[in-house]
């Protein structure tokens, strides 16, 4: 019942072998472009709507209210990206309604932009949108292959030497679902497995960022793992490597102004500032 996600109107997917996939993109194509900080700092947030807002709300909410203020907030202050996704109102009751990533130059940041009375302000503000009860954001920690255990409710993240500015590279959020009736421990093999060929395919350095994979912020929930992932616009992309963690979804994210972000069910938005 996991496997059945539509994907968005502004993706073609093609696969190429276990563990990668071709992205074919339908609008330009630009450059990596270096200019992030070494300490980078992430926060990847999965939002499930409050009930008592439809979803139709939900969604008017996100794009006039939410994602302009998130980018307000930090915009000159040390943000250096927004990324956002809306997966469709039809889907398993099990994954969240909104998921995004936030990119800050460091964490000393971040947690000055959260700490003044403005963050304070838009923290206590959540609950607008979100069931807090179920919502939350995590911070990555480096996965650097066998030797890092993987534990669920947790979120890796991988990286190519090297600065990547998120505002102007090809991007896309994908969601991978646990196969039905696998017990713990095989989904957690499925989940190394999956991640490891992810690594693999990072870790080659081609000499040329076009035909690099960038980055990979990823978040290991019970039953499903979501990715945001970062590319040249040449370069193979991170797909399924375990028949017991299944790709549901694929959106290009694509470039929106904060105050016109237009996000859509089954799509997903790179906001540019």
């Amino acid at each position: 019942m996991y496997d059945n996600l539509p994907l968005g109107n502004s993706t073609m997917i093609r696969t190429l072998s276990f563990g990668l996939v071709l992205f074919v993109s339908l609008g330009s194509t630009v450059s990596v472009h270096a200019d992030e900080s070494p300490t980078e700092y992430y926060r990847i947030w999965r939002g499930f709507r409050d009930s008592r807002q439809s979803f139709q709300t939900f969604t008017l909410d996100l794009n006039q209210l939410f994602i302009p203020s998130t980018v307000a907030l930090g915009k000159g202050k040390g943000l250096n990206g927004f990324l956002a996704a809306l997966l469709p109102e039809q889907k398993s009751p099990l994954l969240p309604d909104e998921v995004d990533l936030a990119v800050y130059s460091d964490k000393q940041s971040y947690e000055t932009i959260m700490d003044s009375p403005e963050g304070k302000q838009y923290g206590a503000s959540q609950d607008k949108y979100f069931d807090l009860a179920q919502s939350d954001a995590l911070t990555p920690e480096p996965y650097d292959g066998s030797n890092t255990p993987i534990e669920i409710e947790h979120a890796y993240l991988m990286r190519q030497k090297g600065g990547y500015h998120w505002q102007i590279n090809r991007n896309l959020f994908s969601v991978f679902m646990r196969s039905s009736g696998i017990s713990d421990s095989d989904y957690r093999d499925a989940v190394r497995a999956t991640l490891n060929a992810w690594k693999t395919l990072i870790d080659l350095d081609s000499g040329k960022p076009i035909w690099q994979v960038q980055r990979a912020v990823i978040l290991v929930a019970h039953d499903y793992v979501l990715l945001f992932q970062g590319a040249g616009i040449r370069a193979p992309l991170l797909g399924e490597a375990s028949d017991k963690l299944r790709q549901g979804a694929s959106y290009r994210l694509g470039y929106r102004a904060p105050e016109s972000a237009g996000l859509k069910p089954g799509s997903g938005v790179d906001l540019t500032f």
